[in-house]
């Protein structure tokens, strides 16, 4: 009987211990969400969530699993401070069945290659494949000028990867990524129209002018239908058509923060022809993406790089190049 006891006691302490576990990855993720964090804040969450059970990782992995993209990349970053293999196996079998963004892919890729654990053959090229092909179509949208090879190389790709490619085009770009739909639905029907169900997922002034424009470039009759069918949600809303964009700018679908726009430095043209090209583009009140851009005007782009940076320091590596 006391041996029942024990367990029972046991079990119960178990219990404690994960809600306490969720209760500090919910306040880590709302913080991570609220502002940019910096690695020191996700390995002080890591340690705190050993320091209450070292083995806490199957309760990370599960929450993982009911996340949205957003919280997955929160969540990866913290996982990246455990070690030994019981995660790894985890991460893989999510590269083979869920949608995996550009930036989840990266956090991966530096997990893996932190472990001694052999992985599965084409893992880490998929995942860099990944990685370029959403840099380069996000800077493509952002410079208004999408190749038809980039939309030829994306609709090839898995169903998987086309969907976190444009979950993160959709939140780095915003309603310009119209551009990039107008012309995938152009080259492929089926693929356009999966992508555009996550660009307009709820029925909003927002997803009613992005299907307008696409209407406009496209002529296609099914996005004339879903437009209408917003259209008339809408105005059972009370929702004027006519005048709602700016009464309604504050509940858009894509919200954006008031930052800086978009800056580029340009290179003079080296003795092979080449030029580099430093685009930045702020991603949040202390954070900068920056796009390195290597092209001739005979060959075209020949690399591209991105990397994220706090706004004080890439300010001071602008100025240290050019100036």
């Amino acid at each position: 009987m006391s041996l029942i006891k024990g367990a029972e006691h046991k079990l119960s302490i178990s219990k404690d211990s994960e809600s306490r576990i969720l209760s500090m990855i919910d306040k880590a993720v709302a913080e991570a969400r609220k502002e940019t964090q910096f690695d020191s804040f996700y390995q002080k969450t890591a340690e705190a969530l050993k320091a209450e059970d070292e083995n806490c990782v199957p309760t990370i992995t599960r929450r993982i699993l009911r996340a949205d993209y957003r919280q997955k990349e929160i969540l990866l970053q913290i996982l990246k401070y455990f070690k030994g293999v019981e995660h790894i196996g985890f991460l893989q079998d999510i590269l083979s069945r869920e949608i995996i963004t550009a930036r989840m892919g990266r956090i991966i890729l530096d997990i893996f290659n932190k472990s001694d654990m052999m992985l599965e053959p084409g893992i880490a090229s998929r995942l860099l494949d990944l990685d370029a092909l959403s840099q380069k179509i996000n800077y493509s949208v952002l410079s208004g000028s999408v190749e038809d090879s980039d939309i030829q190389t994306f609709i090839s790709r898995p169903s998987t990867e086309q969907a976190g490619i444009m979950v993160e085009l959709i939140e780095d770009t915003g309603p310009k990524c119209g551009i990039f739909l107008a012309k995938l639905l152009q080259a492929s029907r089926a693929v356009g129209h999966a992508m555009l169900k996550l660009a307009v997922p709820e029925p909003t002034m927002q997803s009613y002018q992005l299907l307008e424009q696409l209407y406009e470039k496209t002529g296609d009759k099914e996005i004339q239908r879903i437009a209408k069918k917003i259209a008339h949600t809408l105005k059972q809303q009370g929702i004027d058509l006519e005048v709602a964009p700016q009464k309604q700018h504050q509940n858009a679908i894509f919200k954006t923060a008031e930052l800086p726009e978009p800056r580029a430095f340009a290179t003079m043209i080296d003795a092979e022809g080449f030029r580099l090209i430093f685009m930045l583009k702020s991603i949040s009140q202390h954070e900068i993406k920056i796009f390195n851009i290597m092209l001739s005007e005979e060959k075209g782009i020949a690399d591209i790089e991105a990397i994220a940076s706090l706004r004080r320091e890439s300010q001071q590596l602008i100025k240290n190049l050019f100036f």
